[in-house]
């Protein structure tokens, strides 16, 4: 059941880095593509994408909060093991698609700003 998990989360992370076609991995080039798409969407494509990324932003804090409780619940003794490292490296892989995702957020924001009336 562990492995499931693990593979599922490893999934999930390996979708969600290439949920934008063409994005880069968060680097100024990828988001300079990504701005000049946005600049050719409509308003409500633009709204729809805020919403996408609010919400997967959401659900990667909520697993980035699983993550730390479950390291909280190892003791200090072990937080050299496998089983810490493993979290350790998951959260912090979390934690890095959460800041990509944030700049993929702002950049939908800031063209629905300026396709405002």
């Amino acid at each position: 059941m562990r492995n499931l998990k693990w593979i599922l989360c490893v999934a999930v992370l390996a979708m969600l880095t290439g949920c934008v076609s063409g994005g880069g991995g968060g680097d100024a080039a990828g988001l300079n593509q990504l701005a000049a798409e946005a600049a050719k969407m409509g308003k409500a494509d633009l709204e729809a994408m805020v919403a996408k990324y609010k919400g997967l932003i959401a659900e990667k804090t909520d697993v980035a909060s699983a993550l730390k409780g479950q390291l909280k619940q190892i003791p200090i003794a072990d937080m050299m093991g496998e089983k810490a490292t493993a979290l350790k490296a998951e959260l912090s892989d979390t934690m890095a698609l959460i800041a990509q995702l944030k700049d993929k957020l702002a950049v939908y924001v800031d063209a629905l700003k300026a396709a405002q009336p």
